[in-house]
């Protein structure tokens, strides 16, 4: 029951880290202010290099589970439900993780 509830967590956390990438990429086409410019320039490197800390596999999950999340069940044909579960949790863990500590420096 716990491991649901940090899923939870994690899978909300990523959503809002998803979103403002790409609010970021948006904003950076059209933006004339030199602030938010430097401001989603800073957070798409982040994100980008949170991303530079997962293997293959965890970047594919996490890139078609919420950055190119046009089929929500792009997994299904590919992988177990549990499979799908245990390999985008960890992928969550590892990027969450390292983009938190990057916010840090």
């Amino acid at each position: 029951m716990r491991t649901k509830s940090l899923d939870v967590s994690y899978d909300k956390r990523m959503k809002l880290v998803a979103t403002n990438y790409s609010y970021c990429l948006f904003k950076k086409r059209f933006t004339t202010s030199k602030e938010e410019d430097e401001i989603c320039t800073l957070y798409i490197a982040r994100v980008n290099k949170a991303l530079e800390s997962l293997d293959n596999v965890q970047k594919y999950f996490l890139n078609n589970s919420y950055f190119n999340n046009k089929d929500k069940f792009w997994w299904v044909p590919l992988y177990s439900k549990t499979t799908y579960y245990r390999i985008r949790n960890d992928a969550l863990k590892v990027f969450l993780t390292t983009f938190e500590c990057l916010a840090k420096h």
